[in-house]
């Protein structure tokens, strides 16, 4: 399940640098809002790369970060 995996790698990327950006605004629900544009951002991220996979289209960057 490689798409799973495209998944939370994204999420995790996205979450810190989202949180960290909304505690220095000072915005009171930083925490709900992060992990909400989090998931917006890693399923924007991981729908494109799972669509690929699916019609079998070769990515060479994409290729390269799927080796294991």
């Amino acid at each position: 399940m490689p798409w799973l995996r495209w998944l939370l790698s994204a999420f995790s990327i996205a979450f810190p640098v989202l949180y960290a950006v909304y505690l220095l605004r000072d915005r009171p629900h930083a925490l709900g809002e992060a992990l909400a544009w989090a998931a917006i951002t890693a399923f924007a991220f991981m729908l494109p790369q799972q669509r690929r996979v699916r019609r079998k289209q070769q990515c060479a960057l994409c290729d390269a970060f799927a080796r294991d």
